[in-house]
């Protein structure tokens, strides 16, 4: 069981974890940049950290250390980019923290969407 997770989304899909998170009496930290102040998720959120770098929610060594600095157990992606990055699944494991979504051998494995078929 978890008892700190990071959401590395936004939108809907982060509003959900988040409500999740409650719902399961998990810590839910969001990540925003400057457009998000007033976002949903940012206000749901238990604790908010802001990602600091000009690629923003691609910037995985940034949300890495992030996630280290709060200390959370793992980090969920959602959907979209970085839930579909082998190498982020990686970087989330070679520090420690659980990736909350497929193995980085099962992402790149996918990675090629028909390859994957056959």
């Amino acid at each position: 069981m978890f008892n700190k997770i990071l959401i590395a989304n936004r939108g809907e899909i982060a509003v959900r974890a988040v409500r999740v998170c409650r719902e399961m009496g998990i810590t839910a930290v969001a990540l925003y940049d400057p457009s998000d102040m007033s976002s949903l998720h940012v206000r749901l959120a238990d604790e908010c950290v802001k990602v600091d770098s000009p690629d923003f929610f691609m910037d995985v060594p940034a949300i890495v250390r992030l996630a280290q600095a709060r200390g959370v157990d793992g980090i969920y992606p959602g959907y979209g980019f970085l839930a579909e990055e082998a190498d982020f699944a990686q970087a989330c494991l070679d520090a420690g923290l659980t990736f909350i979504g497929p193995p980085p051998e099962i992402l790149q494995q996918t990675r090629d969407k028909l390859a994957a078929l056959f």
